[in-house]
């Protein structure tokens, strides 16, 4: 068993399946299941999209957290106005 098999996906496509028979196997090693069977699919990455899922709901969450504090001041505020106006 090699211990890497690199494949050369140039003008390969999202989708794109790989077959041993596209494979160029190092010397001295051999295949021994079915001539068309597929050994990789080409399929589109999907880690990036959960980082930016996850730093946009990483800034909502601030941004939540900032109107809940701009809430709090403006209410304290409009507290201390009222106690003033009660003196």
């Amino acid at each position: 068993i090699p211990d890497a098999i690199e494949i050369d996906l140039a003008g390969r496509e999202i989708g794109d399946a790989i077959h041993i028979t596209d494979v160029k196997l190092p010397s001295g090693a051999t295949f021994t299941g079915e001539p068309d069977a597929t050994v990789a699919n080409i399929v589109p990455p999907t880690v990036l999209g959960a980082e930016v899922e996850a730093e946009e709901a990483a800034i909502a969450e601030a941004q939540s957290a900032e109107s809940a504090a701009e809430e709090a001041s403006e209410a304290a505020e409009a507290a201390a106005e009222d106690e003033k106006k009660e003196d």
